[in-house]
């Protein structure tokens, strides 16, 4: 079983996250990496590279060269995206993946994913192989897997894959408890615009590496019809509301087996291998994100799809105005979380949070870098919170954010077998 990872970075004065998602993924025994370097003067990012040069590790620079090669192979994908690709990083990082398909076939490799550099495909055991052979065994072509947020509790390092052990845990994985809504509730105070988690919560994917094989989009990617002109089996570590049908039912279902062009939920995964996102994890790092996009327009993909005002276009804002105290005070107020602030025990406080299942403490990446995961919180810190369904709704208004919590548990309830339902 050989397994790749593609991924589009972009650094400024320092690449060391980038050696550790190297050394990590190469770690967990992925095969290669396909690193598609963003901008040609990133010597950071050229330098890390080349300190890590080995045969598990592929390098496309951006340039004229590589946008040859994108358009003779992925000709129908680059005909789509050709007016905007200079311009909109994720139009780049859907060719980049395209392309690396390609190159992942000419490989032999078997299943592909496609994360971004700022991101973990976390698993405690010490190899992916095992995980991508049951993927095939039970005839997956594409698993998209439930992502959490990392969460910085100090005002900057260096290295996030080496500081962060937080995480916002994904809607669909928080218990269904008073408790937990009340901590959901805090972060979606805090982070403002409605939003429960800062960036996305739809996951990130991997296939089967099959010819014809495209990006559909930054999260999913498209397969060719299976032999006889069905559709390949798609599956979810995570139940989404996004997956329902006019309906009512899963339209992620062909016969209950994620046929369809949608993902069916397969709760036999769902406490396996998932994506940890180090987004803006340190105040250099938010800088640095948003100074590199710049003044970016309110919509991805040339206008298609527009971008509701967000935790996003707040931090293009903020930094677009330069005052780096402002900034700070931002980030702080947004970001960052106090882990010693237990004084009250309520919802701001690391014990209620944790507690209740919306914060987890994961350190296997920690340990797999070298880094010493003690001080990073205790061991009942990973301890899983309530489970037990409650009364979720006393003392707090309803908000758009539950909506996705609320039917992702139902649909879970629903999806599951009745083995499962009866735990």
């Amino acid at each position: 079983m050989r397994v790749a990872i593609v991924t589009t970075a972009a650094f400024g004065s320092t690449a060391a996250p980038l050696r550790s998602f190297i050394r990590y993924h190469l770690a967990k025994e992925f095969a290669k990496i396909y690193l598609f370097i963003d901008d040609p003067h990133d010597w950071a990012a050229r330098e890390v590279a080349r300190q890590c040069q080995c045969d598990g590790l592929r390098v496309f620079e951006r340039g004229e060269q590589l946008e040859r090669d994108i358009m003779a192979e992925c000709c129908d994908l680059f005909s789509r995206l050709k007016d905007i690709h200079h311009t909109e990083v994720v139009a780049r990082q859907m060719l980049n993946a395209s392309y690396a398909a390609v190159v992942a076939s000419a490989d032999g490799m078997d299943w592909l994913l496609h994360i971004d550099s700022d991101e973990l495909f976390y698993t405690e055991e010490p190899s992916v192989k095992p995980h991508f052979q049951a993927l095939t065994g039970n005839g997956y072509h594409q698993m998209t897997y439930a992502n959490h947020e990392g969460v910085p509790t100090s005002i900057d390092c260096q290295d996030y894959f080496a500081a962060v052990s937080l995480f916002r845990t994904h809607p669909s994985h928080v218990p269904f408890t008073h408790e937990a809504r009340r901590a959901m509730h805090w972060w979606v105070e805090r982070l403002g615009r409605g939003q429960y988690f800062a960036f996305y919560d739809n996951g990130k994917s991997a296939a089967r590496v099959v010819p014809g094989l495209r990006a559909r989009d930054v999260h999913r990617w498209a397969l060719p019809p299976s032999t006889g002109g069905s559709s390949p089996r798609w599956g979810s570590t995570f139940a989404d509301l996004r997956a329902l049908a006019a309906g009512g039912g899963p339209a992620a279902t062909e016969n209950g087996e994620g046929r369809g062009g949608r993902p069916v939920y397969d709760s036999s995964f769902r406490d396996g291998p998932c994506i940890l996102h180090f987004a803006v994890c340190g105040l250099s790092w938010l800088m640095d994100k948003y100074q590199r996009l710049g003044g970016f327009h309110d919509s991805w993909l040339g206008g298609k799809l527009p971008i509701a005002p967000s935790f996003h276009l707040d931090c293009r804002d903020v930094v677009a105005r330069g005052d780096e105290q402002q900034i700070e005070r931002f980030y702080r107020s947004r970001v960052m979380f106090d882990e010693s602030s237990d004084a009250d025990g309520g919802p701001c406080s690391l014990s209620f949070q944790l507690r209740s299942g919306v914060l987890q403490r994961r350190v296997d990446h920690l340990t797999v870098l070298g880094h010493d995961s003690n001080h990073q919180g205790r061991s009942d810190d990973k301890k899983k919170g309530p489970t037990a369904a409650t009364d979720g709704g006393a003392g707090l208004s309803y908000s758009s954010h539950e909506r996705p919590w609320i039917l992702g548990h139902v649909m879970q309830q629903y999806l599951s077998s009745p083995d499962e339902q009866g735990k």
